[in-house]
């Protein structure tokens, strides 16, 4: 009886390994997929919102292929909208 046991797990270890590895695999190709996705359809803009008590306070849109440092950008949309 034990060594039916042992001979089956030695026989199907192969398979025992790939259902034991699908975890892996599938967290894999989620990040393939995800850094194929951001290859080919890049992400140009940047939306920041503000919320303070549950209330959208403010918010920004930056553009991350401008010449122009973030940080600037931001200051300069601050002062447009006072």
């Amino acid at each position: 009886m034990r060594m039916a046991v042992v001979d089956f797990v030695y026989n199907n270890l192969l398979w025992i390994g790939i259902i034991l590895l699908i975890p892996v695999f599938s967290c894999l190709m989620k990040i393939v997929f995800f850094e194929l996705f951001l290859f080919f359809k890049p992400t140009h803009k940047l939306t920041i919102r503000h919320f303070h008590e549950g209330e959208l306070k403010d918010e920004i849109t930056i553009d991350l292929n401008a010449n122009e440092p973030l940080v600037r950008q931001i200051k300069r949309i601050k002062q447009g909208a006072k």
